[in-house]
């Protein structure tokens, strides 16, 4: 039976240069593996909104978690950037080196149905607001839809945009997106492609392994979106994945890299 690994690119990979991640694929390709690429590029999208005029609001847990509020506009600004342009450049480029990858979104064939966050508390010129949001956490999942394309030979490259219960397009967190597919697909090995080695504790020195005895205090030292991946990556172990690893995906054949466990972070239970 092939291996199934689950990869998560990160926003700087988008930004940067996605040259050494598809080199590595093509090999892992021809190794027969099921691969599976899920994205967004939160960077991209603030920039766009930006652009656009929609300068973003991002609010603070008091566990120091960040998170895009997301109202209408913002959603429909970042389904545009992460559905589209993000996830046909990742398409592009994987064509061009004869990878057979077809772009999705969690919205298509009902991939990835959502509990939507219908509510968020936001800061407004100093006051704090309860607004409406369009975010969501995966609860269900269409693994028939990935299967046919594995099944066909295909590389699904997943946007991390998913629908409502109630029927509304939300933003979901790329993080948890990729660790509610790794679990629904009885996946090997979920890989988390960043910008930097792993995580690192307070004096910038990476920390090799993590497990449900340890993350408490690890957790103190690291801050934003790395706290995210740490606990989705917790989660995945306990749900029975093999090995979840936190890597960078910006130096050579990162993806066999992290799969031979060489500089990066590992994840158990």
């Amino acid at each position: 039976m092939s291996e199934k690994i689950v990869i998560k690119i990160g926003g700087d990979l988008l930004k940067e240069n996605l040259d050494y991640v598809i080199s590595d694929l093509i090999k892992l390709y021809k190794e027969e593996k099921k691969i599976l690429l899920c994205h967004a590029g939160a960077d991209i999208v603030t920039a766009m909104a930006e652009k656009m005029g929609k300068p973003q609001i991002f609010t603070y847990s008091s566990k120091g978690y960040k998170s895009r509020y997301v109202d209408e506009e913002t959603r429909d600004i970042y389904s545009m950037v992460v559905a589209g342009l993000n996830n046909k450049r990742i398409v592009k480029e994987m064509i061009a080196k004869d990878l057979p990858a077809v772009g999705i979104s969690g919205v298509d064939g009902g991939l990835v149905v959502a509990d939507r966050f219908e509510k968020a508390m936001v800061i407004i010129e100093g006051k704090k607001k309860l607004k409406e949001n369009y975010t969501g956490k995966p609860s269900k999942l269409n693994v028939q839809l990935i299967e046919i394309l594995w099944d066909n030979n295909y590389i699904p490259v997943i946007a991390s945009i998913a629908i409502s219960k109630d029927n509304e397009i939300v933003d979901c967190d790329s993080d948890r997106l990729s660790n509610a597919i790794a679990v629904a697909t009885k996946a090997d090995k979920l890989i988390l492609l960043t910008d930097v080695e792993g995580v690192l504790d307070k004096n910038k020195k990476l920390i090799n392994h993590i497990n449900k005895r340890n993350v408490e205090l690890i957790l103190q030292d690291v801050t934003g979106g790395m706290k995210t991946k740490i606990l989705m990556a917790l989660e995945s172990a306990s749900e029975g994945i093999k090995q979840v690893i936190i890597a960078s995906g910006l130096r050579e054949n990162p993806i066999s890299k992290a799969l031979n466990n060489d500089i990066c972070t590992i994840v158990t239970d």
